[in-house]
């Protein structure tokens, strides 16, 4: 991730003094230095999901088990909340400030959930089920004009469903159900979440 100071940031999933994995920024030059060392309490380890730079000139990450991190360009790590699990794919920071979030397992099917970040409130806002898909891997992106739901705007919505989009355009649910069992961490989908009143 391209920082505000022309730098590169970015998480090893293993390694690092505790060998929980780390945050680094790299310059221009090549100069590489390691920011932060995952210690695996409270903020977690393993992190494999990617940095996102939010408006506030902060880096947002999340980390194994189930942690969501603020990192600032100033080396400060601060753990914002629990979430429900372990996130693959990156925060998506929509238009109304909040952070959005996808998990591969957890919620009330143990089939992967899309959450909120408000602040330090974490809000699960949908619990796949199967029979509307299970086990996202993929982060969410905002597309046109459909942003992500405001806790106010919720009662008038009853139908919200997560679409994967990946590189095997035209394949049928049962390939794809068989891909992703075989391989799942080759699943690279990305995830918009499309509710109808």
């Amino acid at each position: 991730m391209l920082g505000a100071d022309g730098n590169l940031y970015g998480t090893t999933e293993f390694g690092g003094t505790n060998s929980y994995g780390t945050i680094f920024k790299i310059t221009p030059a090549g100069v590489l230095t390691v920011l932060y060392d995952f210690t695996g309490n409270a903020d977690g380890g393993y992190p494999v999901a990617p940095l996102v730079l939010a408006t506030d000139g902060n880096f947002y990450g999340t980390s194994y088990p189930g942690a969501a991190f603020k990192f600032s360009p100033s080396g400060t790590f601060t753990v914002i909340n629990k979430i429900p699990t372990v996130s693959y794919g990156p925060l998506l920071q929509a238009s109304d400030g909040n952070f959005y979030g996808v998990t591969e397992f957890g919620g009330t099917f143990s089939a992967g959930t899309i959450y909120k970040i408000a602040g330090s409130t974490v809000t699960t806002l949908y619990n796949f089920d199967g029979t509307h898909g299970s086990y996202p891997i993929g982060g969410l992106v905002a597309g046109g004009r459909r942003q992500p739901l405001r806790d106010d705007d919720r009662r008038g919505y009853h139908e919200c469903r997560c679409h994967l989009q990946d590189h095997h355009s035209g394949e049928t649910d049962g390939a794809r159900e068989l891909r992703q069992r075989q391989h799942p961490r080759l699943l690279s989908g990305l995830c918009r979440l499309d509710c109808r009143k």
